[in-house]
């Protein structure tokens, strides 16, 4: 009789995976498609660097949701970097925003489909209330 005993580490971290994936799987409204920036003039190059708020209401986890937002905005050509708000305990999401800080011409609906993309219902963009 064969012991399923070396298997359960597999099975342990597929139940993770389906985890953060039901905390990710609720629907959530669309954001309308417009762009973050604009284009640069012809001749010019815009490369001071931008950042937009998005809210991902639907990520429940650092290692699996957050992670995976992450690995896929920044192979994005002009994305520099993605970064967590801070949470109240490691490891554990209880603030679902996120810093995209990007250099040129960057289109919300971009953003949202590399988002959707990576196994997220929608996002939200947080308009700024002052810094």
């Amino acid at each position: 009789m064969k012991s399923i005993l070396p298997m359960q580490p597999v099975y342990l971290g597929l139940l993770v995976v389906l985890c953060c994936m039901i905390g990710c799987d609720q629907p959530r409204s669309s954001s309308e498609s417009a762009p973050i920036a604009a284009s640069p003039s012809e001749g010019s190059t815009n490369s001071e660097l931008q950042t937009v708020t998005i809210k991902v209401n639907t990520m429940s986890c650092v290692e699996g949701c957050f992670n995976g937002i992450q690995s896929v905005l920044e192979k994005r050509d002009g994305i520099e970097s993605v970064k967590l708000a801070p949470q109240k305990e490691e490891g554990l999401i209880d603030n679902s925003v996120i810093y995209v800080s990007y250099r040129g011409a960057m289109d919300r609906k971009e953003i949202e489909r590399l988002v959707v993309g990576a196994g997220f219902d929608s996002i939200e963009f947080v308009e700024k209330s002052g810094e």
